[in-house]
């Protein structure tokens, strides 16, 4: 620092503070204190506590004890000190600022700092300011106020806030100190609170830009874990259905009698199943069976003629004709009798909804009556809704949850997938998924077995797999 400066930051610290409290000192040159007039003493130290208690930051609070304090005691200069790593002067009376670089300011601070180490700076005292004075600080023993009180900012007995010191030219009397402690009392209570405000403001603050940060962090994983590449999955019911099942269809038109098998019973290769009502079979066989013998009587006779006869050998050639057509006619009437008793040309499981049903029901040719299934040869069957629909290629996985067994999926794989959707049992027009099963623990579902099949397609971010539904509902919506 240079000697101008150190030289101004002495005269302006050593000079006495100006205004009003000079025109109050008296003759001598020391403060008159206004204790010597109890109503004026009051109401000065009335109006330094209203002061104190409207104070909002710790800065302005600070001013008020190092200025307005003044009014009430005999010092000529007020140092105001915080504690923080150690004793810090952060307010002079007569400034509006410290300079950190002023030798005083350092100095005070060093005999601060001696008296911290000597009895601790909880005590109260009084002391002369050359007692403490370095010879490397000389300007100290200079400094024209050189009787010092020490006050210490305690309240309750709890750690120190920090400490006035009052600088005068003559020791300190009784009043003087009594008034000094009084306002120091005072001034540590309303410092103590606007440092408890501080600090609930920051921590407030703190927790909010934490919650901000968190808020962030959240938001960044979010969007991160959106990126993240899943499976597109789909969930569709499905039945296990017989691979490649033997289709009874009716052989004939007429009317079921009875069903000699009953709903998933185990049947055999030649095992009679379906029969049908034959009285009129019966009868047509009876009758073609007479047409056939009066054929044979009419051949008989024109043979007979055919030797003796022109007209018996043309008459031998219709009669032959006859014969043939009334063999056939028996055959067919035969065959078609034999028909009426629907015999199983496979062995396997009878699948079909209900006997009672079937009982009675006329049939055309070719309508199906039921199926013959082998249990060992499966597949399940998957209608896989429009609006779930998904890219499957054949072999992509499927993940089978039964509805008798729903704690252990099976696997399987896509054979074949429609490529138009139909309209499926309930009028839902859906596509139709072949799957085949792969794993060969336990035992095979049993036929018509339901469930529910959990579909993988294609890998996409996470985020089109969440919002799938939302976002082509809104692209239907906005006609994109």
């Amino acid at each position: 620092m240079s000697s101008e400066r150190m030289a101004a930051s002495r005269e302006q610290i050593n000079a006495p503070p100006p205004g009003k409290d000079e025109a109050a000192q008296p003759a001598s040159g020391r403060p008159e204190a206004v204790g010597s007039d109890s109503n004026a003493g009051l109401q000065a130290l009335l109006n330094i506590e209203a002061a104190s208690r409207e104070a909002r930051t710790p800065q302005e609070l600070q001013f008020i004890f190092a200025n307005e304090t003044r009014k009430l005691t005999r010092a000529r200069q007020i140092f105001v000190f915080r504690s923080m790593a150690e004793m810090r002067l952060v307010t002079i009376s007569g400034l509006p600022a410290v300079d950190r670089s002023a030798p005083v300011v350092r100095g005070l601070e060093k005999v601060v700092a001696a008296l911290c180490r000597e009895d601790g700076h909880r005590q109260s005292r009084e002391f002369d300011l050359s007692d403490y004075a370095a010879e490397q600080e000389d300007f100290l023993t200079r400094y024209p106020y050189q009787k010092l009180l020490w006050l210490p900012l305690q309240v309750h007995g709890d750690d120190v806030l920090g400490g006035m010191l009052f600088a005068s030219e003559q020791a300190w009397i009784e009043a003087d100190i009594v008034i000094a402690k009084r306002m120091a009392g005072t001034f540590a209570h309303a410092l103590a609170l606007l440092l408890a405000r501080s600090r609930v403001v920051s921590r407030l603050a703190s927790k909010y830009i934490n919650r901000r940060k968190a808020a962030l962090a959240v938001i960044t994983a979010v969007l991160a874990a959106m990126a993240i590449p899943v499976p597109m999955t789909a969930l569709a019911p499905l039945e296990i259905t017989a691979r490649d099942p033997f289709i009874v269809a009716a052989p004939i038109e007429g009317v079921i009698e009875k069903v000699l098998v009953a709903p998933n019973e185990e049947v055999k290769i030649g095992q009679p199943i379906v029969r049908f009502e034959d009285t009129t079979l019966r009868n047509n066989l009876e009758v073609a069976e007479r047409q056939v013998l009066v054929a044979e009587a009419r051949l008989k006779q024109a043979s007979q003629l055919a030797f003796d006869d022109m007209r018996g050998r043309h008459e031998l050639g219709l009669a032959t004709a006859e014969h043939a057509l009334k063999s056939a006619e028996l055959d067919f009437a035969r065959e078609i009798l034999d028909q009426a008793t629907i015999k199983a040309s496979r062995s396997g499981i009878a699948i079909y909804p209900d006997r009672q049903e079937l009982i009675g029901k006329p049939v055309t040719l070719g309508e199906r009556i039921m199926q013959i299934a082998d249990p060992a040869h499966i597949e399940v069957a998957i209608d896989v809704n429009v609006g779930d629909a998904i890219v499957l290629k054949s072999g992509a996985r499927v993940k089978i949850f039964l509805d008798s067994d729903p704690l252990f999926p099976r696997q399987a794989k896509v054979e074949s997938a429609d490529y138009q959707a139909r309209v499926r049992p309930g009028n839902a027009l859906a596509f139709h998924v072949v799957a085949r099963l792969t794993d060969g623990e336990g035992d095979k579902p049993r036929l018509g077995a339901r469930g529910t099949a959990q579909l993988y397609g294609e890998t996409v971010p996470l985020a089109l797999y969440l919002f799938r539904r939302p976002i082509s509902a809104l692209r239907q919506w906005i006609g994109l």
